[in-house]
């Protein structure tokens, strides 16, 4: 114990425990009287001996051991192991005799951490269940008086790589999702006002525009977040940002660093310094991809579908197997982004096709890769044919093929040995092909943003490119992406944003067309930072659709995801944990990003709304419309039903509670089979199996058994000795 009294053994809980509203929920303080006084004590000793320091004895064999007479400090316990098993008693003390009590809590917790520490999930879970009738208590409380943990995110910004996709923002601030359906990601944009983040919570919001009323955009309903990736970046707002550098264009500006590259010319005229120009080596567009398959039980050398064809019609369809195999649109899958596994069926084939269209014939370099084997074609004749058995990777194989002018095919055929499939694929088109200008350029790596101010006779597509000390020349690995230049006589401030890992050293602007530049500016500020994620919580989660699998870092076409069928019609939340404290400075941004990659393209979620919290550990997903119903009556009006409903929402709310379902469910799980076991008894089991004699073996051990009887019998054995001896005698055999 503690030298100073009562009083430091307080401070020491209060450390320990953290004996506020998260915890108590009556106000945080220790209830005041000589009860909870002795609760504060006992709590105290046992929170010492959870603190104390774990000293191992020292190895007696060893030379420098401390022998025989080595003695466990006063207040050490040899394991950790030890130490918890001296806790349980003084915590169980507490737990049992002030359940009440913020101590009486607290004890219960710490006691059934200790136990599953122990590997006592299914005693833990008995002792955390004790506590759990308070602490729903404690969040109806809260509830009541207006309190909630979460706070909605002020969303500035919803984009997707779903084309034709419409994102509208209804009343109570939630999202709507209309327009093409399709697979692909939302990508969620918000300012943020915390210090620090603990958890992250998703509302999937019914609505009769949907489905059966939503809240997914499928036919049942339901929707399928695959993967969720959350990050923090600088907030938009470049007044936050440090501005690296300037240039203004007029004809008494001192920086006119701003050169014309691939045939572009500039000149100041207009205000301005005008980019003129013509493509040079003529314009190229590479077209959207179009998906058609699989063709099942075809092999690598097979002809079906669309293979051989020089032309395309995106509304034709193919028989093959009883079925009718369409194209389908693909704009999600962009150009050197890895889709390891967007196909299945073993022993298939998967089709994509492109349009590719150049002013003048030219070369054009491509990169691919493919699970497993793969063939080009481009204008119906084969290019490439390469039968293996692997996974897609990036530059798998490498080929260059001759463009003619105007529009050319591209088709890939994938073919599938086993498993999921999927393809690589990347155009490394020289991006000098239109006018630009070029400047050099000094920023740290991080956030970069270019503000351009410009007019335009006519509308206009721009990018910007950028280069790096190690990467010297301008690519379109390293581009943003288009920016809508509009048509009109008075200057617009146009934003190009990307995040370079390396320092830049140079700027390249494509302004796609002729215009006027007033200025541009350069600006800096950290990098986006990933916040790992855990605990993940659900109001419910469909079998085989965990809302855990959301978080584990894998996006798979089937089972793998949060879903919520059947259950369809109904507000679903889920909250997840930051695996730390997430410290936020002012001046950041959050990034939500929901990958929606279930197989057949039409599990995207219709509406939702995200909310933040920085409350203490656990986070809980908040309550929902059916506790609110609950909360409505009277508690002592609410029948057994009502209550035992009340406590099982809270149960899954509790990320511990959940946590030690986990655990017993781990432990109830058959070990694995030892393999240098299984090697031993394989071996066993092989010499315990009859083996089949060979024919010349087994006469042998006839004729060794025959003469082992003829030896048995002295008198026919001394007969045959005789008779051998006359027989070879010269006298007998030649009647001498």
């Amino acid at each position: 114990m503690l030298d100073g009294g009562l009083v430091e053994r307080r401070e020491v809980v209060g450390r320990r425990c953290r004996f506020d509203e998260a915890w108590a929920g009556d106000g945080g303080d220790l209830v005041p009287g000589p009860q909870a006084d002795d609760a504060g004590e006992l709590l105290a000793d046992a929170i010492l001996v959870l603190s104390s320091e774990v000293i191992p004895p020292p190895n007696r064999e060893s030379e420098d051991g401390a022998g025989e007479d080595w003695e466990q400090p006063n207040g050490s316990f040899p394991s950790e192991t030890a130490k918890l098993e001296a806790s349980l008693e003084k915590l169980l003390v507490v737990a049992d005799g002030y359940p009440d009590l913020p101590a009486g809590i607290t004890a219960r917790y710490e006691l059934a951490t200790a136990l599953v520490t122990l590997k006592k999930s299914e005693d833990a879970i008995k002792t955390y269940d004790k506590q759990l009738p308070a602490k729903a208590l404690a969040w109806e409380k809260d509830f009541h008086a207006g309190k909630s943990i979460w706070k909605d995110l002020d969303i500035r910004e919803v984009t997707s790589n779903i084309a034709g996709i419409k994102f509208e923002k209804q009343e109570d601030g939630s999202y709507f999702v209309g327009g093409k359906n399709g697979k692909g990601d939302y990508v969620v944009k918000a300012p943020v006002s915390l210090s620090k983040l603990t958890g992250l919570r998703i509302e999937a919001i019914p609505d009769r525009r949907l489905p059966k009323n939503g809240p997914g955009r499928a036919a049942s309903g339901n929707f399928v977040i695959s993967e969720l990736e959350f990050s923090a970046g600088p907030v938009h707002d470049l007044k936050k940002w440090e501005k690296n550098k300037e240039w203004i264009f007029d004809e008494l500006a001192e920086e006119k660093d701003w050169t014309g590259a691939d045939g572009g010319k500039v000149a100041f005229a207009d205000g301005g310094l005008r980019i003129s120009g013509s493509p040079k080596g003529g314009a190229l567009t590479i077209g959207d991809f179009y998906h058609a398959g699989p063709f099942r039980n075809v092999g690598f050398a097979q002809k079906v579908g669309p293979e051989g064809l020089d032309s395309f019609d995106s509304k034709k369809k193919f028989s093959h197997a009883n079925q009718q195999l369409a194209w389908k649109h693909k704009p999600e899958w962009k150009n050197g982004q890895l889709y390891g596994d967007v196909f299945t069926g073993n022993n298939s084939v998967n089709y994509l096709h492109k349009v590719i269209t150049v002013d003048n014939p030219r070369k054009l370099p491509l990169s691919l890769g493919s699970d497993d084997g793969i063939k080009v074609f481009l204008n119906g004749k084969e290019v490439l044919a390469k039968n293996v058995g692997r996974g897609a990777a990036a530059d798998q194989e490498k080929i260059t093929i001759d463009l003619r002018k105007g529009d050319n095919h591209l088709l890939l055929k994938i073919h599938n040995q086993s498993g999921p499939s999927g393809f690589y694929f990347r155009a490394d088109a020289p991006i000098q092909v239109l006018p630009a200008i070029v400047a050099k350029a000094e920023a740290t790596k991080g956030s970069v943003a270019v503000e351009v101010v410009a007019k335009a006779k006519d509308v206009r597509k721009a990018k910007i490119f950028w280069k790096t000390k190690t990467a010297k020349n301008f690519d379109s690995s390293r581009s943003t992406s288009e920016v809508g230049i509009a048509k009109s006589e008075d200057w617009k401030t146009y934003r190009f944003d990307f995040v370079a890992a390396e320092d830049v050293t140079g700027l390249r602007f494509q302004p796609g067309g002729d215009l006027v530049v007033k200025s541009v500016r350069l600006f800096r500020n950290s990098a986006p930072v990933k916040i790992p994620l855990a605990n993940a919580l659900a109001t419910f989660s469909q079998q085989n659709y965990t809302v855990a699998t959301a978080i584990d870092g894998k996006v798979a076409a089937v089972n793998n995801g949060w879903a919520t069928s059947p259950q369809s019609g109904k507000t679903h939340l889920a909250s997840f944990e930051t695996k730390q404290d997430f410290p936020l400075k002012d001046g950041t941004e959050l990034t939500v990003a929901l990958k929606q990659q279930f197989q057949d393209s039409q599990h995207s979620l219709g509406r939702f709304r995200l909310a933040v919290t920085d409350a203490p550990r656990p986070v809980t997903f908040g309550v929902p419309p059916v506790a609110k119903t609950i909360f409505a009556i009277a508690s002592d009006k609410r029948n057994d039903g009502q209550k035992k409903q009340l406590l099982e929402i809270y149960k899954k709310s509790d990320s511990t509670r959940t946590n030690l379902d986990k655990a017993v469910a781990e432990a109830r799980k058959a070990l694995p089979v030892d393999p240098e076991l299984k090697e031993l008894q394989d071996k066993i089991n092989l010499a315990k199996t009859p083996v089949m004699i060979p024919d010349r073996i087994a006469r042998l051990r006839r004729d060794l058994e025959l003469s082992k009887g003829q030896l048995g019998k002295k008198r026919l054995i001394g007969a045959q000795d005789i008779a051998w001896a006359l027989i070879n005698t010269p006298a007998f055999l030649f009647n001498r």
